[in-house]
């Protein structure tokens, strides 16, 4: 089961997903499962923290110098191969 900070950031982000303007109602049940052995399960609040961390480079002494691929999109290997050919044309652009 999640936590309340963790099922209140799960019902949230569901809710902006979904294009909810009012807080989805709280569940009967929850239930999360972490899989072991497979595709990485995001933590409630990943995409926001990724989000948070991007900026901070962007604003950073790194600027547009470093790029973070991955779980953005999401975390499987399509998702990985598209965020890389994505950064490699920011970076080809960047250059001219």
């Amino acid at each position: 089961m999640l936590n309340s900070d963790e099922l209140d950031i799960f019902l949230r982000t569901l809710g902006r997903f979904l294009g909810r303007s009012t807080p989805l109602p709280p569940p009967i049940l929850n239930a999360f499962h972490t899989h072991l052995n497979a595709i990485p399960t995001p933590h409630p609040g990943a995409r926001d923290e990724l989000a948070e961390l991007k900026l901070a480079i962007k604003e950073g002494s790194w600027g547009p110098n470093l790029e973070i691929i991955g779980m953005s999109s999401g975390v499987g290997l399509g998702d990985i191969v598209t965020g890389a050919r994505l950064t490699a044309a920011n970076i080809k652009r960047a250059s001219k």
